[in-house]
């Protein structure tokens, strides 16, 4: 029976009752069904929103049309059910709460539009999973969309929970006025009043409790608890809407973290596909196997690089999406590849083919394809893989090796290889002519001789153990590489097969049939490409090394001429006995040695600035020697022994004082106390058959120079290394690795070369090669001055980009009296020449600067000024003034960093 109807009752039987009493049983009736309604909606909004996230979570999860249907279909239903209405609720804060839930269901709407507006735009196969996780952009839009949904999601759960809370509020506010005023009237109607409070007491007071306790306890969270009232009244459909509210909110709660935790799973997954495709991208990239994916309809869709190399393809973008094999293939490739293309979709089976193409330019290439294809899920092929293994090196030596047979065979036919047949009895029975000529002796001679007589003893026992397995029957031949001694005592490299002729009756070796071919040109060859690969080598270290010091050495030489020029200035104005006087000259001394480092590099690597003259090789070490017995000090006897009338060489002469200090200080180095250190010269020249025996040797005149000590030596691998930049056995403090490989680099400047001799414990000698020069050798004349000339006003013009180095030489110059115009750069110096009235006579100019360097510098110059007179300056010429490192003729140049 209903609340009202039995309130009625109550009425009718109470006629004393009076009307207030009545109206306010009517207006809580009223109430209490207001407060039912609102906690129904409350609970279908609940609902509403659970259906809402579980379509929501759909759509993010597949993001396919059907899925972009049914959320359409759902949202479109769910609108139409969702109450829109304003003053729903009693209180203003559950019209607030209710209207921001409506407003965060709208903004759903709008987020979702955008996020399927997005995927309709793009092409039908994005809106698949795999390409879908390939697009970087779309997921990082999707998943920032995908955020903004799950936070207004959530917020409209947690709205609705306030509501609730609301709810239960004013039904514990209802429930304690109606006890309050029933109680006042309970002392006038103490009798009649007593039934109706007992029933309201059973039917709806206790009712009403037990909802507010269950709602309280749902609101804190807990969806598992149930409210259980089973009246037949509203208060029974109240329970009863709750107790499956919470049902469905624990059911869609449960559902959606489940959701949250698949999106998060498989958004895991995604990242960990992404990088596992980056990390198989790059293996594809920098495997040196092609590999090629190529589509159903035999479009391609990626070459690896290597692909992309051998085809000597510049770009394979506009490649991707065209048919494959490409136009530029021959059209017997093209059919092969598209026929085995064919099959492979037919059968779904792997085919391996082997054929002959073109790259890009035209150039034959051979290639091992395997055509596999791969299926998906369902077995049926997604796309096709061709891994090709380029065989073109292959193939040229297959038939390298054919044409290679077929010559032997021509040879073997026409006698070129030797051939022998010997018995095991009566030893030797025939060998042709060519064997007798390889051996240098006639065939009644070789009868008279056994192979071990003919053998290198070093050669000997190999060829004896597989011989004595031949008599046994343990093998029927065998080929070994076997060096013969001719007749001539010369030692020959062959390659020697042995096949046994055996019985028929008994299986015993009867013949022996050998043939004999001669590698001795062979071998050669091999020594020479080694000699060919060392040289190459070193020359590409000298390259890296020359690029290194070429860039270095401009601007650290221009770094030093500042410290050493400001460090020298400073030294003429300080008192030469103070502390400041000491330091200032140490500070000079490191900035030497620094540069001399710079020196060695750029000697080393062939790109020393240098000016080659016509000299006497005696004269110039004769001028070393003072100079050197101080170098290695007075526990070393050094002697030299000049040869006589020595041939004239070109080259610069401090050269060869930086070959005979970096030799004599390394054998000093050697030296542990007393010993001897040798210098002689000589005249000595090389014929093709000595080059051919002695590896390194150049053929040709040439004047030695040779440096020879009694120190300790060097062992294999230490001599292996010697010419090394930056390789030494010296401390830390003592070497720097550069002196051995600065003498290397100047030798092989002046096309020369070096040869090395040493033992352990005996001493190294060192001879260095220089070739002869045609004309007559000049006197070299060394200047030197003790005082600095000075100048009587002279006006000079100074052109460097670096404005320290700049100041420094105004300070220089002016100080020796000297009229001193600067300029930082090249342009504005054509203006200083062009308005200065009176005469400029020396340009000095930094030969490397931006947009002119120096010599075009002094060539605008020369119709202004035609009898200005030039100094080049500078720490690294890079070719300007000087071609290959030699100074043009007739220029003047000043090395960085320099002295006052």
């Amino acid at each position: 029976m209903k609340i009202k109807t039995i309130t009625q009752i109550g009425i009718l039987l109470c006629i004393v009752v009076t009307v207030t009493m009545s109206l306010f049983v009517f207006m809580t009736t009223q109430k209490i069904k207001r407060e039912s309604h609102e906690a129904i909606l409350a609970a279908k909004t609940v609902k509403d929103i659970a259906e809402l996230k579980i379509v929501m979570h759909e759509y993010l999860m597949y993001s396919e049309e059907r899925s972009l249907i049914q959320w359409k279909s759902k949202y479109n239903l769910l609108s139409k059910s969702f109450i829109q209405e304003e003053n729903i609720f009693d209180s203003r804060d559950g019209n607030i709460l209710f209207s921001k839930i409506h407003q965060n269901f709208l903004r759903i709407g709008i987020v979702f539009g955008k996020l399927s507006a997005e995927l309709e735009k793009r092409p039908r196969d994005y809106r698949q999973k795999d390409y879908r996780q390939k697009d970087i952009s779309f997921l990082k839009f999707k998943n920032r969309l995908t955020g903004e949904l799950l936070v207004r999601s959530q917020a409209m759960v947690s709205l609705v929970f306030q509501l609730q809370q609301i709810i239960q509020t004013e039904a514990a506010l209802l429930h304690q006025t109606t006890i309050s005023l029933i109680l006042a009237f309970f002392m006038l109607f103490a009798f009649m009043v007593a039934g109706i409070l007992f029933w309201i007491n059973n039917s709806v007071a206790k009712p009403i409790t037990a909802l507010e306790q269950g709602i309280r306890i749902i609101g804190s969270g807990n969806l598992n608890h149930k409210i259980g009232i089973d009246a037949k009244n509203e208060i029974g459909h109240l329970s009863r809407a709750f107790d499956k509210m919470t049902m469905d909110l624990k059911r869609k709660t449960t559902s959606i973290d489940e959701l949250n935790k698949e999106i998060f799973e498989r958004e895991k997954a995604e990242k960990e596909l992404i990088g596992s495709e980056r990390k198989l991208s790059t293996w594809l990239d920098s495997s040196p196997v092609c590999t090629e994916i190529v589509d159903l309809d035999f479009n391609l869709q990626y070459m690896s690089v290597a692909g992309v190399n051998t085809l000597n393809i510049d770009d394979i973008t506009p490649f991707y999406g065209k048919p494959y094999p490409f136009d530029f293939y021959p059209e017997s490739f093209k059919n092969l590849m598209t026929e085995n293309l064919k099959k492979v979709k037919e059968t779904n089976k792997r085919i391996e083919q082997e054929g002959c193409t073109i790259d890009i330019n035209g150039n034959e290439l051979w290639f091992y394809s395997t055509l596999i294809p791969v299926n998906d899920d369902k077995g049926r092929i997604d796309y096709f893989i061709v891994i090709s293994v380029d065989i073109t090196e292959r193939k040229k030596a297959e038939e390298a090796l054919r044409k290679s047979e077929s010559r032997f065979r021509t040879f073997f036919k026409q006698g070129l290889i030797g051939m022998t047949i010997t018995s095991v009895d009566k030893g030797w029975i025939e060998a042709n002519d060519t064997l007798c000529n390889m051996l240098g002796y006639s065939i009644d001679e070789l009868s008279q001789m056994t192979w071990a007589e003919l053998t290198h003893p070093d050669d000997l026992e190999a060829d004896l153990t597989q011989f004595r397995r031949l008599l046994a029957g343990e093998i029927n031949n065998y080929s070994l590489e076997k060096r013969f001694i001719r007749s001539d005592g010369k030692i020959i490299f062959t390659i020697i097969s042995v096949n046994a002729m055996k019985k028929t009756d008994d299986n015993s070796v009867d013949y022996i049939l050998a043939t004999v071919q001669d590698i001795s040109e062979r071998k050669q060859a091999e020594v020479e490409r080694t000699k060919l690969e060392n040289q190459f080598q070193q020359a590409q270290k000298m390259e890296s090394v020359g690029r290194l010091a070429g860039g270095v050495a401009h601007d650290f030489n221009n770094a030093l001429s500042v410290i050493m020029g400001t460090a020298e200035l400073a030294i003429y104005d300080v008192n030469t006995t103070g502390q400041l006087h000491e330091n200032l000259n140490e500070i000079l001394m490191a900035g030497k040695r620094a540069a001399d480092i710079t020196r060695q590099l750029l000697a080393f690597a062939r790109k020393q600035t240098i000016s080659p003259k016509v000299l006497d090789l005696n004269d110039n070490i004769e001028n070393m020697l003072k100079m050197l017995r101080r170098l290695i000090g007075e526990d070393i006897d050094l002697a030299w022994l000049p040869g006589v009338d020595p041939w004239p060489v070109k080259m610069d002469p401090i050269q060869i004082d930086q070959i005979l200090a970096n030799l004599c200080v390394n054998a000093r180095d050697a030296i542990e106390g007393v010993g001897k250190v040798t210098i002689e010269s000589g005249n000595i020249t090389f014929n093709e058959e000595y080059c051919t025996d002695h590896m390194g040797f150049i053929p040709g005149d040439f004047v030695h120079l040779t440096v020879s000590d009694n120190g300790c030596g060097m062992d294999k691998e230490i001599l292996d290394n010697i010419f090394e930049p930056f390789f030494t056995t010296k401390d830390v403090d003592k070497g720097t690795g550069l002196g051995l490989a600065t003498v290397y680099g100047i030798v092989k400047q002046n096309n020369g070369f070096i040869n090395v001799y040493s033992e352990l414990n005996k001493g190294t000698t060192i001879k260095v090669y220089l070739p002869r020069h045609k004309t007559e050798s000049v006197e070299i004349h060394e200047e030197t001055t003790e005082e600095l000339p000075t100048g009587k006003g002279e006006t000079i013009l100074v052109v460097e980009d670096d404005s320290a180095i700049l100041k420094i030489i105004q300070k220089i110059l002016e100080g020796m009296g000297y009229n001193v115009l600067t300029s930082g750069a090249p342009e504005k110096a054509m203006d200083i020449v062009k308005e200065y009235t009176g005469k400029i006579h020396l340009l000095i100019t930094d030969v490397i600067m931006p947009k002119m360097n120096g010599r075009d510098l002094a060539e605008q110059l020369q119709p202004i000024c035609p009898d200005l007179k030039y100094i080049f300056m500078s720490g690294y010429t890079a070719n300007v003034i000087a071609r290959q490192g030699v100074l043009d003729k007739d220029v003047n140049f000043i090395q960085k960093p320099f002295s006052r």
